[in-house]
């Protein structure tokens, strides 16, 4: 039935080690900006990653560097779990295409399908007929003949173009010109382009009169120029701009050219502060023919787009916040710093607004320029001095004793612009003390040089941060913090030290004396015991004529002289000391039986090693999980395989070798279940047979 069993489950693992996982890494869908798009347009793609704040690469149709048609377009990391990566279609022809995501650590990937579909951009789009205009096609099926059509008020009719059949290259792209019929007609996608297969792309031409503004944006008070085309002949134009529901004129009586031309220049009206990413005004053009030709257009009022830097200052490795306001809504901001692009964000999609942090590079000090860009050229800079040691904010001793008052260092070459936050940990990672320095606690004391008095630096125990009497002795951190971002803004490691006791006393006579003994000869010293103290050490209780001490055990030459029954016997430059060893933790003396063979077990502590005989050990199974056996003695517990069983007393194959140990506690138990060490026994005894009639079988063969 066992035999069953074992094989059973070794099949079964070796099925479900055949079956590989799923790909933990996955693709949100639809995308957040949908799953189609042409040439040249932006999107993003997201998804959860299997690698916390993983570095995820974003491939078009097939894994390798970028080709010119497939490869890598685009890569970011996770936040937590959850990525997204913006990218741009790559110019490639009309069709469904594999958009690739790749978790580079784990090596896991997953992917979806992408739709590139027709679009075209005509340049400029608006006109009047007769005007050429230029088009640009992507997306289309390659290698296929252009077909362009205008819309003439009623139908849409063929137009004629240079060249004249448009033929798209292998990547779906053509360029072409035409020029504006008499007869063609304002309609939403007035223009469209069709390839062989029928896919098309539309875009819409504004024919007829129409005013341009430049620059079509700008801060209020900025200077505007209005041109015009197809207005009255020799007549006059007035400029009006819609404030408040109604229209007031900012550039009157405007003469117009026999080609009804008109250009005029004025300044942006005093206007209400704008709501990020701006405000749109209608500027209104109406000339004094019969009937009068009105022009609408718009401007959008906007401040100016500007980089704050947090801090604007610091060392080599300093994590700075650059933040962006009145940038171009949903667009890719590339930041530079000394013209070395340090970070990428997507602006926000309804005011402009980002943030990138970078941590500064290995460079000089001296000032250098930061600098954000979007998309559309919309940009600002900001300058970042890297100084030395710009701030300084530690404890005051790299060692301190136990019971030891700390304080603090201060010192910035420059006016802090933030408050610091500041915590201590001792060895173990648990915060002792914490405080907190206000922006307005620095005292300027000399030029570039600003430090805290020491009763302005607020702890969390209210002024009181001497180190306890029993700290952890070892290494302890100070770290302070920048407390708007959380930055670290400086650390420094101190070591805290037990506080000078008997023995460092003997230690200082030690390297004073020729003669250590000589000294306790001299007091007279007697070794009365050793015990454990409070931190687990082995301490030695003496006795002198100038009374009583205790020191660590190691300062009196101990040695293991031997364990017999349930005492302990070290030797000592003062004698010899017997001891119970139940009143020892043994953890301390670093007790590990090494090895047991027969009899006789090999002992091994910190203050050396000696063999006893195994009886001393008082082995019993105490546990019993299965045919594992845990075996505990006076020196600690040992663990291994039942082998046999005689009466109550159970032969263990340990680590160390095999140890004979009593089971009748474990025998009297009647939860207990003896079945799985019987059939172990069993095996080992089926085991051992098959060895002797193996070397039988081959004693045999060699004798024939």
């Amino acid at each position: 039935m066992y035999t069953t069993v074992i094989i059973t489950v070794l099949a079964i693992s070796m099925i479900l080690t055949a079956i590989p996982a799923a790909f933990a890494i996955s693709i949100t869908v639809p995308l957040p900006m949908g799953d189609t798009g042409s040439p040249g347009q932006m999107r993003m793609v997201s998804g959860t990653a299997d690698t916390t704040g993983g570095l995820i690469e974003v491939y078009w149709d097939e894994v390798h560097a970028w080709t010119g048609t497939k490869g890598l377009i685009g890569q970011g990391y996770a936040s937590g779990t959850i990525f997204t990566v913006v990218f741009f279609v790559p110019e490639v022809p009309y069709g469904p295409h594999d958009l690739i995501c790749l978790d580079v650590e784990e090596d896991d990937s997953d992917a979806v399908t992408f739709n590139v579909i027709p679009a075209i951009n005509i340049d400029p789009d608006v006109g009047l007929a007769g005007d050429t205009i230029t088009v640009v096609g992507k997306g289309f099926h390659g290698n296929e003949y252009i077909t362009m059509y205008y819309w003439d008020g009623s139908a849409y009719q063929t137009l004629t173009t240079s060249p004249l059949m448009p033929l798209c290259n292998n990547l779906g792209s053509f360029t072409c010109t035409f020029v504006i019929p008499a007869d063609a007609a304002n309609l939403a996608d007035n223009i469209v382009a069709e390839d062989e297969s029928l896919a098309t792309g539309p875009a819409t031409l504004d024919v007829g009169p129409y005013i341009t503004v430049t620059p079509d944006e700008g801060l209020a008070g900025s200077s505007v120029t209005v041109d015009g085309r197809g207005f009255t002949s020799n007549g006059l134009v007035d400029i009006e701009w819609l404030i408040g529901g109604s229209y007031i004129i900012v550039s009157a009586d405007v003469s117009i050219s026999a080609a009804g031309l008109f250009t005029t220049t004025f300044s942006v009206p005093s206007l209400p502060p704008p709501t990020a990413p701006g405000d749109d005004y209608t500027i209104r053009a109406t000339d004094s023919g019969s009937p009068a030709v009105v022009e609408l257009t718009t401007f959008t009022l906007v401040e100016e787009a500007t980089i704050t830097l947090l801090p604007p200052a610091g060392k080599v490795t300093t994590s700075v916040q650059v933040t962006g306001t009145w940038f171009t809504p949903n667009k890719l901001v590339t930041v530079t710093f000394d013209g070395t692009s340090v970070g990428t964000t997507l602006s926000n999609s309804a005011t402009g607004a980002w943030t990138v942090t970078f941590l500064v590079p290995e460079v000089a000090t001296g000032p250098y320029t930061v600098t954000g860009t979007d998309a559309r050229g919309v940009t600002d800079s900001a300058t970042f001095m890297v100084v030395i040691d710009m701030l300084t904010v530690q404890t005051r001793a790299t060692e301190y004793y136990q019971g030891d008052l700390l304080s603090l260092y201060t010192w910035s070459n420059v006016p802090l612009l933030y408050d610091i936050e500041w915590e201590i940990t001792d060895t173990s990672g648990n915060i002792y003390i914490y405080g907190y320095i206000d922006s307005y606690d620095w005292d300027m004391i000399g030029p570039a040089n600003y430090m805290v008095p020491y009763y302005r630096i607020r702890t969390s125990t209210f002024w009181n941060n001497m180190l306890p009497d029993d700290a952890l002795t070892g290494t302890w951190n100070f770290t302070a913090y920048n407390y708007g971002t959380g930055a670290i803004v400086d650390t420094n490691l101190f070591t805290v030290s037990a506080k000078p006791d008997m023995q460092d006393v003997i230690d200082e006579i030690d390297e004073c004396c020729a003669n250590m003994s000589d000294l306790l000869d001299d007091l007279e010293s007697t070794i009365t015991g050793v015990v454990t103290n409070s931190k687990g050490e082995l301490t030695a209780l003496i006795n002198t004529k100038a009374g009583p001490i205790t020191t660590k055990l190691d300062a009196v030459g101990p040695k293991l002289q031997a364990i017999e029954d349930t005492a302990v016997i070290i030797a000592t430059m003062l004698g010899e000391v017997q001891v119970d060893l139940a009143a020892l933790d043994l953890t301390a003396m670093g007790v590990d039986i090494t090895a047991i063979k027969g009899d006789v077990a090999t002992i091994k502590t910190n203050i050396g090693t000696v063999t006893t005989n195994v009886a001393t050990l008082d082995a019993k199974v105490t546990v019993l999980a299965g045919d594992v056996a845990t075996v505990s003695t006076t020196l600690g517990t040992l663990e291994g395989t039942v082998t046999a069983i005689d009466g109550k007393v159970a032969t263990v194959d340990t680590s160390v070798g095999t140890i004979k140990a009593d089971v009748s506690d474990i025998l009297a138990k009647p939860d207990v279940d003896m079945t799985p060490v019987w059939i172990a026994v069993v095996l080992s005894l089926i085991a051992a047979i098959a060895a002797i009639f193996a070397v039988v079988t081959i004693r045999q063969k060699i004798a024939g």
